[in-house]
């Protein structure tokens, strides 16, 4: 019930009802390598990528969020891509179970906790094998690791799950 009440509310919230949702969460930096994931948007049938987190302004990219949305523009792909900002930390786990899956594409990380709290609330995830979570997940069943800064590894990732040829093994 907790999912379709979550599904149901960031629809109407994001414009995402009939769609599969793939979800970014966390601040927007050019470490957290969304950039990937937007470019692996063209690859994703119909999904709606969906970016919240607050954005960073780094040099020389500016607003991370605004730097986003333009890729995304050059890419041909802002019909599919929402940076939509953060949403309050109450709503975390709310966020995290409309997903259909969760993404976390940055190149280096030590841990994501976003990918706990997916696979707390039942949503499966694609994490790059460079984040500490890594080691973990083939064994825990609850996502697939791709390379890092590989858009083409992500949208396949993301295209297994969607399309239902990834069994997700709930802890």
């Amino acid at each position: 019930r907790f999912r379709a009440a979550a599904r149901a509310r960031t629809d109407e919230e994001f414009g995402t009802a009939g769609r599969p949702l793939v979800l970014s969460f966390g601040r927007l930096h050019p470490f957290k390598g969304i950039d990937y994931l937007v470019d692996a948007a063209a690859s994703i049938g119909d999904a709606k990528v969906l970016v919240i987190g607050p954005s960073m302004t780094v040099r020389p990219f500016g607003d991370i969020a605004d730097a986003l949305r333009r890729r995304a523009e050059e890419r041909g792909v802002a019909d599919k891509v929402n940076v939509a900002g953060a949403v309050h930390p109450s709503r975390a786990l709310e966020v995290l179970a409309a997903a259909d899956v969760v993404v976390v594409a940055s190149p280096l990380e030590s841990l994501n906790k976003v990918c706990m709290e997916a696979a707390a609330v039942g949503t499966p995830f694609v994490v790059t094998q460079t984040t500490g979570i890594s080691a973990w997940v083939p064994d825990e069943g609850v996502g697939i690791v791709v390379p890092p800064r590989n858009a083409a590894a992500i949208a396949w990732a993301i295209e297994e799950i969607i399309g239902g040829h990834f069994a997700y093994d709930a802890p």
